[in-house]
């Protein structure tokens, strides 16, 4: 369903005069946005490989959203806090500890010229602008998208049915969220035994 149509079905379903297609794609957005700090489906993993030149650091892509993993040599490497960033020198063969500022991760030890560090992240899909834009949450989640625009257009106009979308767009997440989680262990699984001197 691209932007057109899913605007066109919220001004049905709220049934306004006053409610214009402009204002419709707003409440629509943000309803994207919504789910993009809620919600984490396979469509929405990234991966990114940078190979380290000048600086030790890695910008973080600009529609990061959240981490997944950072790994170099495939081991995955450990966030930490400042406090136990700083013991750590800058010093030695493959980083093992980063720490994110702004737009960026830092790490320790520092990795070498030629380093592949790989990131595996959450990011947000394309906005929708024009009539015909269509991206994966409209494809995907077009009824999660539209409930939750239609909760947002009942808060503003102050409708009665508030409560009921807002209902419908917490049931349409909640499913979301659950076929994400049984995607993300869909498949064989194995449990590595425990090693004879581990501590439990």
């Amino acid at each position: 369903m691209n932007f057109g149509e899913l605007k066109d079905d919220l001004i049905a379903l709220i049934n306004r005069k006053d409610l214009t297609p402009a204002r419709a794609g707003r409440f629509i957005n943000r309803a994207v946005d919504r789910l993009e700090r809620n919600v984490r489906l396979p469509f929405m993993e990234r991966l990114v490989e940078y190979t380290i030149t000048d600086s030790p650091d890695i910008d973080l892509p600009t529609d990061f959203l959240e981490l997944a993993n950072l790994y170099v040599d495939d081991v995955e490497l450990e966030q930490v806090d400042m406090r136990r960033f700083l013991t750590w020198t800058k010093y030695g063969l493959t980083p093992k500890v980063f720490v994110k500022i702004r737009g960026q991760y830092k790490f320790r030890p520092e990795p070498a010229e030629g380093t592949v560090v790989s990131l595996h992240y959450y990011g947000a899909e394309d906005r929708m602008v024009t009539d015909a834009d269509e991206n994966m949450w409209a494809q995907a989640a077009e009824d999660a998208v539209l409930y939750g625009a239609a909760e947002l257009a009942a808060d503003f106009y102050e409708d009665e049915r508030l409560s009921r979308f807002a209902d419908k767009s917490a049931e349409c997440a909640a499913e979301l969220t659950a076929q994400g989680i049984s995607d993300a262990f869909a498949g064989p699984m194995s449990v590595a035994p425990a090693a004879a001197n581990e501590e439990y």
